[in-house]
């Protein structure tokens, strides 16, 4: 079975705690973080290896999420 392709709208501390999880599960894979800011969107997207966006609309129409966490 695939891993689930996972995203996170919401760039800020507690999105941490999220995206870390995934380091942690064979299910699920973290592939891109929405965030208005980007200077938080541009950190978070290297710390974790993903694809950043500035609005959710274009990340869920260029990703194809299959869960969508929103930490805001």
């Amino acid at each position: 079975m695939e891993p689930y392709r996972c995203a996170i709208i919401g760039c800020g501390g507690r999105a941490h705690w999220h995206a870390k999880a995934y380091e942690l599960v064979d299910r699920g894979s973290l592939v891109a973080c929405c965030d208005r800011q980007a200077d938080r969107r541009e950190a978070f997207a290297a710390e974790f290896g993903i694809r950043p966006y500035a609005d959710a609309e274009t990340m869920i129409r260029q990703e194809r999420p299959d869960l969508i966490h929103i930490v805001t």
